[in-house]
């Protein structure tokens, strides 16, 4: 059975309950006391990325990209159930490798939070190869090309696992676990940790991040791997046998990021904030002939966030 629309069938499910439970919400706050939690931030992110790329011959060469993006966050919790969608804010963040998820907090110390947690972890997309044909007049002469495309599809992967998160004064711990796929074909296991340093400032809020992000061979192999018949796919395509897009089976790995940053409030709403973050790739990553970018990825880039 394909679980592929399982996960958002769950999200809608719990925002379905949410509006029933609003009307008891309004009542209790009335008495001071309301159950349903809410934060909404709206974000204009703008920076450059850098890291290198390969050319059409196959060479790496060192390419920075400039970006700018607009990005929601939202965080819903009623009696222990909860939906996020992790922003730019700093506000109510959780650890570094959180993602739009939903779930159940289940269990509580002084320290620690424990949730059951599924969440969508891996971004599907497509691999895009463009054969060229060089088309001919009646007089055997040039008269343009004709540019033929193959995509290998990549479904987004949602997963479901436990998550704990513990607080400790300035400290933010995180522990995800993520042991089942709702892709029959994905499969495999992940497993990350981080922790979160803030400092603060007069009015403003330092942080710095490290964490480290393992996924097993089932999941680097789905979406890095590639098969004998996409290989030949690809160079039939291409029309060419000197490609590197070779049959490749990945291994497991660790990808490793480093994040620091800044937020100083504006107004009471308003929040500029800047980051530098680092991700280093593990092997299994980047030896596969799919794989564009190289072993470290940089990105530098400001925000300016709206708080509701």
């Amino acid at each position: 059975m394909d679980y592929k629309h399982t996960f958002n069938l769950l999200i809608l499910g719990l925002l379905l309950l949410l509006p029933a439970s609003l009307l008891q919400a309004d009542e209790v706050s009335e008495s001071g006391d309301s159950e349903l939690e809410s934060f909404f931030a709206i974000s204009l992110i703008g920076g450059v990325s850098e890291t290198n790329q390969l050319d059409q011959n196959f060479n790496r060469v060192n390419t920075t990209e400039s970006f700018l993006a607009v990005n929601l966050e939202m965080q819903l919790r009623w009696k222990g159930f909860f939906y996020e969608n992790p922003g730019n804010s700093q506000e109510n963040v959780d650890g570094l490798f959180s993602g739009d998820a939903i779930g159940y907090n289940f269990y509580n110390t002084r320290n620690w939070a424990v949730d059951l947690y599924a969440v969508h972890a891996h971004g599907g997309g497509e691999f895009v190869f463009d054969g060229i044909e060089q088309l001919y007049d009646e007089e055997g002469e040039p008269a343009g090309i004709n540019v033929h495309r193959l995509t290998l599809p990549r479904d987004s992967n949602y997963r479901l696992g436990v998550r704990a998160t513990g607080y400790f004064s300035d400290y933010l711990m995180q522990f995800i676990a993520t042991p089942v796929s709702f892709e029959d074909e994905i499969g495999g296991f992940g497993l990350s940790a981080s922790i979160r340093r803030t400092w603060l400032y007069k009015n403003w809020n330092f942080y710095g991040t490290v964490g480290l992000n393992y996924q097993s061979s089932d999941i680097i192999d789905y979406y890095w791997g590639l098969s004998d018949s996409e290989s030949a796919q690809i160079e039939d395509h291409m029309r060419r046998t000197d490609t590197p897009y070779k049959p490749y089976e990945a291994d497991g790995g660790v990808m490793a990021v480093g994040q620091v940053g800044f937020e100083y409030p504006l107004t009471e709403h308003l929040v500029f904030g800047g980051f530098i973050t680092s991700v280093l790739r593990p092997d299994a990553v980047t030896d596969s002939p799919l794989s564009s970018e190289g072993r470290l990825v940089s990105t530098a880039g400001l925000s300016v966030t709206y708080v509701f």
